[in-house]
């Protein structure tokens, strides 16, 4: 479900993972942290060309800004409990 557009800048947690859909459309993840004195953490997800481009000039430790949508998700742990994720569809 997407909630909102949104804006944030952060510094990328580890290197952005690649990867591809069976239709040869590029997916990069990375993860960002928005707040350095306690670690919070959003997921981002960026598609197509602007999945090319992150994943060739975005390192671990670089400060970004992210804009796209918000999206909240939920999903069954291993136990059987809901939990939520909140991620950002980049644009």
């Amino acid at each position: 479900m997407s909630i909102a557009k949104i804006v944030v800048d952060g510094i990328v947690v580890k290197d952005p993972e690649k990867r591809f859909t069976q239709n040869n459309l590029a997916i990069t993840n990375l993860t960002l942290n928005i707040n350095k004195n306690e670690n919070t953490l959003i997921r981002v997800v960026c598609m197509g060309n602007l999945a090319e481009n992150v994943s060739n000039s975005v390192k671990a430790n670089d400060r970004v800004i992210v804009e796209g949508r918000l999206q909240a998700e939920t999903y069954k742990t291993q136990d059987g409990k809901d939990k939520r994720i909140i991620q950002i569809n980049a644009s």
